[in-house]
């Protein structure tokens, strides 16, 4: 039985040996940052495995056991999880997923832990993880050790520094996979289970889905191999009432709210109202409007429920969820979002429609994978995103206004490009790199479209759509049993990378941009040099996968302030 510390950027890929190169010599954080580590456990044969301080008891009883738990110094708080392995689309079963819980069979091989710290105090801090055996009735006796020494840095984690994280939430799959009626006291505990990770990385958006079939269920009905549920519904109650729309904003107001009380609502996205897709695949209820937008509504009087059938009626309603948000005095928080729009003149009339609803002038945000939507894009570029491959084509490219005016904007990934994302396949560094990257290319946040949708049961196949979805692209979090996330090892790296954004504009603010650019782009590489090959959809990029590396710039950026 043996242990070692390894580096938190590595994957195991099922129960194989790690390498001695991957073994962690020591750790560096800034006080009160968020940090983590893992931690191999050799078995040579299949044990019960109790972690921290629990003690429970496999179906088998007494007949012997280990437990393992970490002794924190004062200045350090820690705890272990086991790691859960998932299925890939390569066949191989890799390490991502965080469990809960404390107690496993664990079959002979080697296992990666998750290890999450914190330092509180400055100094050097010896962490030891220790591994005990008992069985029957006899006390427990230690039968392997290892120690990992943590430097705390007498320089405090600047959580105030911001970074615009927008990920889309997606409600309506908690209320799916949990099987509690949507929009209900049972849906909304889930749902501040969910938001609150989310709010405590820096979200800074709240997402209403104002429509219903946004994205088509990203045409989830064409797709028979691991059949799922992927639709959406709109957040706002829509009847008819002798022949008048009436609509009821309790559930949109008291998820907004939430929202608002977790300070994740600096801005407020309509989804649903533009751009919506397959309208021809998968229909449009309306008869006179091109914009496939799909309205359920209930007929009090009937007893029935339908759509929306005309612009007309569309309008209406529009004027309503408008009027409701600018009655709540939030207006000029929200935007009205298109995903992936690509025909600059059609969405101009689609806009205009939209505006003739509303009594105040509307702001809208594109999410695009087109350059030539935004590049003659006259609107406001505020919270527009482009994907990295537009970001890196575009690169100190004068005639380019997505270029001139990345700094009000976010980047994102999305299935494309084939790397520098965060799949599952995808090194863990990748998901490090975003902070790193949204630093290099000058943006203000990033932006993904995936947190919490899943495939109808993701504890056994996460794997959807292989032609074109790479497993892990629709979440970064997995459902736990006790109706919390379960974190996955890209999303611990995601939110390190935005901890080391916020050092790095910290540091920026003493010392200047090209001091601190220099020092990112050791472990980026020269963003000067990435290029974009659309055959292939891959960016040739020379970032580098060392750990070593990173906790040096860390260190080589708080040097610069004694330089000053």
């Amino acid at each position: 039985m043996t242990l070692k510390f390894l580096q938190p950027t590595i994957r195991q890929f099922g129960n194989q040996s790690m390498a001695d190169e991957e073994r962690l010599e020591d750790l560096f954080f800034l006080q009160d940052e968020q940090g983590g580590a893992q931690l191999a456990l050799d078995l040579d044969q299949k044990s019960w495995v109790n972690l921290n301080r629990d003690t429970s008891l496999p179906w088998n009883g007494l007949t012997g056991s280990y437990r393992l738990a970490l002794v924190l110094p004062e200045g350090l708080e820690g705890r272990l999880s086991f790691e859960g392995a998932v299925l890939d689309d390569d066949q191989q079963y890799k390490k991502d997923r965080i469990l809960h819980r404390e107690a496993a069979f664990l079959d002979r091989g080697t296992h990666c832990l998750w290890v999450d710290l914190k330092g509180t105090r400055p100094g050097k801090h010896e962490v030891q993880a220790k591994l005990y055996y008992r069985k029957g009735f006899e006390d427990e006796d230690l039968v392997s050790q290892t120690s990992l020494i943590v430097e705390v840095a007498d320089y405090a984690y600047p959580e105030d520094q911001p970074f615009f994280l927008d990920l889309w939430q997606h409600l309506t799959a908690l209320a799916r996979y949990y099987e509690v009626p949507l929009w209900s006291d049972d849906h909304f505990k889930l749902i501040e289970n969910y938001i609150q990770p989310l709010a405590e990385a820096g979200q800074k958006v709240c997402d209403l889905v104002i429509s219903d079939y946004a994205w088509a269920g990203q045409a989830c009905y064409q797709v028979s191999d691991n059949p799922s549920s992927l639709f959406e519904y709109k957040i706002v109650g829509l009847s008819r009432r002798e022949g008048e729309l009436v609509a009821d904003f309790t559930a949109l107001d008291r998820y907004l709210d939430l929202c608002l009380s977790y300070g994740m609502a600096e801005e407020i996205n309509l989804f649903g109202l533009l751009g919506n897709w397959d309208a021809y695949a998968f229909g449009n209820p309306l008869v006179d409007y091109e914009d496939p937008i799909r309205v359920q509504v209930y007929d009090e009087d009937q007893g029935t429920v339908s759509y929306l059938r005309t612009k007309a009626e569309l309008k209406t309603y529009l004027g309503l969820v408008f009027d409701h948000m600018q009655d709540r005095g939030l207006w000029d928080r929200v935007k009205v979002v298109s995903d992936e729009p690509n025909d600059p003149d059609r969405f101009t009339k689609f806009e205009d429609f939209l505006s003739s609803a509303s009594k105040e002038a509307i702001s809208f945000k594109h999410a695009c994978l087109h350059s030539d939507f935004l590049e003659v894009y006259q609107g406001n570029f505020e919270s527009n995103s482009a994907i990295s491959s537009i970001l890196i084509d575009k690169i100190d490219d004068p005639d380019s206004q997505i270029w001139q005016k990345r700094a009000e904007m976010t980047w994102y990934s999305c299935c494309f490009p084939q790397n520098l994302n965060v799949f599952v396949r995808s090194p863990l560094m990748e998901s490090r790199l975003v902070g790193y990257l949204t630093y290099a290319f000058g943006v203000k946040g990033f932006l993904r479209w995936n947190y919490c949708l899943w495939t109808a049961d993701p504890n056994r196949d996460i794997r959807y759509k292989t032609y074109k979805w790479a497993a892990g692209d629709m979440f970064f979090v997995y459902p736990g049993a006790n109706g919390k996330p379960e974190f996955s090892l890209r999303w611990k790296q995601l939110v390190f990378g935005l901890q080391d954004y916020r050092f790095f504009k910290a540091i920026e603010a003493e010392v200047g941009e090209d001091q601190v650019q220099a020092q990112v782009q050791r472990l980026t590489g020269d963003i000067r040099q990435m290029t974009y090959d659309s055959d292939k959809d891959t960016i040739d990029t020379h970032y580098q996968d060392d750990f070593a590396l990173l906790q040096t710039i860390k260190r080589d950026c708080l040097a610069l302030l004694e330089k000053k």
